[in-house]
């Protein structure tokens, strides 16, 4: 794997854990938005983390919204061809994801919007 997806990956869930920790500690009421859930990762980091400030700071009333195509980008104009990113890149199995969320999501509000 290139150091830099997994630099890029931590960055991610460091960025999301802070934006967790800040509204708890503000006690700001909403929901979790992810755009672009792939294969559910940083979805499912985000429930872990509060879960696990939930049992420091009690019961945080927000719900896991995420949304994706899975599908990956479709077709790509000649001018923006890359050689990494193509037609299929981030195409998932949209079955295999949402499994993978719901026995992760336990006791969390969570919404499948197709």
């Amino acid at each position: 794997m290139n150091p830099i997806y997994l630099e890029l990956g931590l960055a991610r869930c460091k960025s999301v854990k802070k934006a967790i920790l800040i509204t708890a500690n503000d006690d700001t009421s909403g929901s979790y938005l992810e755009f672009g859930v792939m294969t559910g990762n940083s979805f499912n980091f985000a429930m872990l983390v509060s879960k696990k400030l939930e049992k420091v700071i009690g019961k945080m009333d927000y719900e896991f919204i995420g949304f994706d195509s899975f599908q990956g980008f479709g077709e790509i104009n000649k001018n923006d061809v890359h050689p990494f990113y193509n037609d299929e890149t981030f195409s998932v199995s949209e079955k295999k994801v949402l499994s993978n969320i719901q026995k992760k999501s336990k006791n969390l509000k969570i919404k499948n919007i197709e």
